[in-house]
């Protein structure tokens, strides 16, 4: 047991051990949550280990040698690269290391992760049997992307709640923290995999300005070759296909997580005022970090799901 509670302390420390020694806050933030999670580690020795499903141990092991295959790929890329594509190589091989740091947190995780190709991707929790479900198009890029919502949700950054839908039925949806910071993160993530993203992006009026030509075959598409263009101004716009709504565009633009104030979580939310008001969060210390509402609620309702 001894043996085993030291694993973990020395497993929180490596993770969140900088690349060059840094005092700053963020990085003792970083180190708090990472010894939270050694923590929550350390609790799970109490009691039985679930079993872990074997089809995704075998999913996430294929996954780390592909990232390392595809970091040794861009590391002989440099070699005869220009400056300036060093510089992106750099970014690219960056994200993909920290991938690779990432994916330990989630396989050390009390939660059950499960992969499934859908033509839609997406992340989702279930509480009620404490399984992440990580839907993807099959691709690896798609596959980082989704990862990198779980690892968020493992990190305290993205919360879900369980809702009634138009129907009644009971469904669990992206929580108040989520975001659009945490969906920049996730594009980032792909593209140092691929190295060019393709999305359909939401149509607006000053598309179709009579000073524009009009290029149909491109209409309502964009492709990014910079790890700089991935920016809150472009992903808010992406859509699921032409004419449709953009994905993004209500998710807060403040960067949110479980320890923001509330008053953060509000007003990055004002689109979902029924929630809100539901929730009765606005009735709350509103100078309080979010993750103490979480606590009261969920001891009556444990319908919001954080780590």
């Amino acid at each position: 047991m001894i043996k085993n509670i030291k694993k973990a302390i020395d497993f929180a420390l490596f993770t969140a051990t900088p690349s060059s020694w840094d005092t700053s806050s963020s990085q003792q933030s970083k180190l708090g949550t990472y010894l939270q999670l050694c923590q929550d580690q350390i609790n799970g020795m109490a009691i039985a280990p679930n079993k872990v499903d074997p089809n995704s141990q075998a999913k996430l092991k294929e996954l780390k040698n592909k990232i390392k295959a595809k970091i040794a790929q861009l590391e002989k890329q440099k070699t005869s690269a220009s400056n300036s594509e060093q510089k992106e190589l750099n970014k690219r091989l960056k994200e993909l290391k920290d991938s690779l740091r990432e994916l330990e947190i989630i396989i050390a995780s009390t939660v059950k992760y499960q992969f499934k190709v859908d033509k839609e991707p997406q992340f989702s929790f279930d509480g009620e049997t404490n399984t992440g479900t990580i839907k993807y198009d099959g691709s690896i890029g798609s596959l980082l992307n989704e990862l990198k919502h779980a690892y968020q949700f493992e990190t305290n950054q993205i919360d879900f709640i369980k809702i009634s839908d138009p129907n009644g039925v009971l469904t669990v949806v992206g929580g108040l923290t989520y975001d659009i910071h945490d969906e920049i993160a996730t594009y980032k993530r792909q593209y140092a995999y691929d190295g060019v993203l393709k999305f359909n992006v939401e149509i607006n009026n000053s598309d179709f300005s009579t000073n524009k030509v009009i290029n149909l075959a491109s209409l309502g598409k964009i492709e990014i070759k910079k790890m700089n263009r991935i920016t809150a101004s472009v992903i808010i716009k992406v859509s699921d296909g032409i004419a449709k709504q953009a994905l993004y565009k209500h998710l807060p633009t403040k960067s949110l997580n479980t320890n923001s104030p509330i008053k953060d979580v509000v007003r990055g939310n004002k689109n979902r005022k029924g929630l809100i008001s539901g929730l009765g969060i606005d009735s709350f210390d509103q100078k309080k970090p979010y993750i103490e509402f979480v606590k009261v609620y969920i001891s009556s309702k444990p319908f919001i799901y954080v780590k």
